[in-house]
């Protein structure tokens, strides 16, 4: 059945950690008021999940951990918050990705060879997508809604010091893409970055 973190009004935290510890489900994980922890190469597997809720907060942080979603992944819906942290090599990898929609805030960030992978990705009005020098990988369509906000680092010139986006399909913007200029970096006049 599903997986609950934070039913019924109580903020909890589910912690998965070292190797071999799994949470795995043939169905929905769905952080509705709490926090789930993947770290130190523990893993998560779904085929739906939600993150924040129903007017509530949810929180996910991949610290060195992998969540394998077979379908969609909300973040931030029905009037709830929610935000998930990729970083220090851990991966997402999830069907159809939708960042602070259907009336909810969420925010995505990846940092520190963290690595997201999705079918499609979607950022709501609500919503906001990180990428901190690493890499989102978009097997489909990349939708940045009005009022939406993707965020790409840039520390220097060389691969892997700036941002990257991979679209397989067709990118649509018509929100906000800011340029993080990071670690005392300033760009020069005829210097390009191959975002």
């Amino acid at each position: 059945g599903q997986t609950v973190v934070g039913q019924l009004g109580e903020a909890g935290t589910v912690t998965v950690t070292g190797p071999g510890s799994r949470l795995n489900t043939s169905s929905a994980i769905s952080v509705i008021q709490g926090t789930l922890k993947i770290q130190n190469d523990g893993a998560a597997s779904s085929s739906v999940a939600a993150v924040g809720s129903g007017g509530h907060t949810g929180s996910a942080l991949l610290n060195a951990g992998t969540w394998i979603n077979a379908g969609p992944f909300y973040i931030g819906i029905n009037s709830g918050i929610g935000a998930v942290t990729v970083r220090n090599d851990g991966q997402l990898m999830t069907g159809p990705l939708y960042i602070g929609v259907y009336g909810g805030t969420g925010a995505v960030t990846v940092e520190d060879n963290g690595q997201l992978t999705a079918d499609a990705i979607v950022v709501g009005g609500s919503g906001t997508l990180n990428v901190d020098p690493s890499t989102a990988d978009v097997n489909g369509d990349f939708t940045l809604s009005s009022g939406g906000l993707l965020s790409l680092a840039i520390a220097g010139t060389a691969p892997g010091s700036f941002s990257q986006m991979n679209i397989g399909g067709y990118g649509y913007f018509d929100g906000i893409v800011d340029f993080d200029f990071i670690g005392g970096f300033a760009p020069q006049t005829g210097e390009t970055f191959d975002l």
